[in-house]
């Protein structure tokens, strides 16, 4: 026995030694984020008859390692230190407890509050050369306008997932991309019948096309496969379906999801740069929802209405980049639900995790520590006309955007009372107008200040006596990357 010991003591010693070996072959490089975010707010919640939040202050923290052996492979791992408000203790998802997303932040500051946003492996197949990244990554669909404005992405989706993406050049100006990724299963951990077909998978098939100083263009196509979407739900004794509710947002869908469904995108994103320095950008998109069946005996959702929808988008920009301002126009129209009694939200696009960012209040996707999405966090059954200064630069540590934007509804909410306020609908008569004066301040090279002011009106045709048309922002932001 003792010679056993022996022996598996010097094997575990010389794969030691021999990890140590490979270990010196590979770099690691770190790199982070620090926010500290002050704000003040009114009316975010369009409510006069409540008192929501005034004032936050939060922090919040990224982590990057990267572990490259070489150009051919690395692995990356993002550790994010979630939102976290001062003096608040529990967790969102814990109640009063200590661990989860934003805890921590009351005195003694012991909550558990990390979470992984990337974890994937990069590395290159030999001998046919295709970029492979496998893991928890984001994942999107190609867009031309406001993608990075105020962290503005893509329309349709933008979010992180697992999956894998193939990617290859085809020639100095075409490449292809080829994707999938899962962003639910209701697997629990068992292989029983009931959960069987409980996926969502989606798979994206792009192709990109760039011819320098002259135009790029990305035409694409995403397809989902939706099992049976209340699986996840269902009660482990008796086999009954529970609330379905909670799968919606994967559609955006307001009404119901039936079982089977099958969605799928076409789109193309097109910049235009041969008039330098005049810009021009256009997306064009359309999606369709279709389902086997409506489910039933479902209390939250409205099994009346017909889950199968369909709808497209425009989106364009002018820039016209000058040395000490970039001037623009720009706009989108997408279409809306011609009525909700019968035919669900037929006329409105689907979509995942839209993240449309194209202001900084009400449209804004902040990646950092502001309040997010006042007005909503996708296009789809609205229209807007906007004019910006950005990148105004008249002092070297100062840059300052201006934007207005004048914004209404595509949706016959005529059948449905308080549509915003309800379902986050604008109607045809729904009208609404938004103001920033944004500005960064460089105050060393890794610290960054922000400065934002926004105001909100809305004129809604239908609303309910509580509800207060105006909003307004002041938030000061401190950014410490390194």
């Amino acid at each position: 026995m003792k010679k056993m010991f022996a022996l598996i003591a010097g094997a575990c010693m010389a794969f030691a030694g021999a990890g140590s070996a490979l270990a010196d072959d590979v770099e690691i490089k770190y790199s982070g984020k620090m926010v500290f975010g002050f704000g003040l707010y009114d009316n975010t919640d369009w409510n006069k008859f409540t008192t929501d939040e005034k004032f936050d202050a939060r922090q919040k923290m990224s982590n990057r390692f990267q572990f490259i052996v070489n150009e051919n492979l690395k692995g990356v791992l993002q550790l994010n230190v979630t939102t976290t408000d001062w003096g608040h203790g529990g967790g969102a998802t814990w109640g009063g407890g200590y661990a989860g997303p934003g805890a921590g932040g009351a005195m003694g500051a012991d909550g558990v509050s990390v979470g992984t946003k990337f974890w994937y492996l990069d590395w290159l197949i030999p001998g046919i050369d295709v970029n492979t990244r496998m893991g928890l990554q984001w994942f999107g669909l190609p867009q031309a306008v406001w993608r990075g404005d105020y962290g503005g992405g893509g329309s349709i989706f933008d979010d992180n997932a697992f999956g894998m993406v193939l990617s290859k050049d085809i020639t100095e100006e075409v490449g292809v991309s080829v994707a999938w990724f899962r962003p639910w299963d209701a697997y629990l951990g068992t292989h029983d019948y009931k959960y069987n077909s409980d996926e969502i998978d989606s798979l994206i098939l792009s192709v990109p096309i760039d011819v320098p100083d002259v135009l790029s263009i990305n035409p694409y196509t995403m397809f989902a496969m939706i099992g049976d979407v209340d699986t996840r739900f269902i009660d482990r004794a008796t086999g009954e379906r529970g609330n379905t509710g909670a799968i919606a947002p994967w559609l955006s869908a307001t009404g119901t999801l039936g079982d089977n469904g099958r969605a799928w995108w076409v789109g193309t994103a097109l910049t235009f740069s041969y008039l330098d320095p005049f810009y021009a950008y256009l997306d064009l998109m359309y999606g369709s929802y279709t389902a086997d069946t409506v489910l039933e005996g479902d209390p939250y959702l409205t099994n009346t209405m017909d889950p199968d929808r369909d709808g497209w988008a425009v989106m364009a920009k002018f820039d016209y980049k000058m040395e000490y301002f970039t001037p623009s126009i720009w706009g989108w129209y997408a279409s809306g639900s011609d009525g909700l009694t019968d035919h669900g939200m037929d006329g409105m696009m689907p979509s995942y995790t839209p993240y449309f960012g194209l202001t900084s209040f009400g449209f804004a996707r902040n990646n950092d520590v502001g309040r997010e999405f006042t007005v909503g966090s996708d296009p789809y059954g609205k229209w807007g006309i906007g004019a910006s200064l950005d990148n105004i630069k008249y002092f070297d540590n100062l840059t300052s955007h201006i934007r207005v934007l004048y914004f209404g509804g595509t949706n016959n909410t005529n059948d449905l009372e308080e549509a915003f306020t309800t379902y986050g609908l604008f109607g045809w008569q729904d009208r609404g107008l938004e103001v920033n004066f944004d500005n960064v301040i460089n105050i060393y090279d890794n610290l960054d200040v922000k400065v934002e002011l926004g105001y909100i009106h809305l004129n809604l045709d239908n609303k309910p006596d509580s509800f207060d048309s105006n909003a307004y922002k002041g938030f000061v932001e401190f950014i410490y990357t390194f």
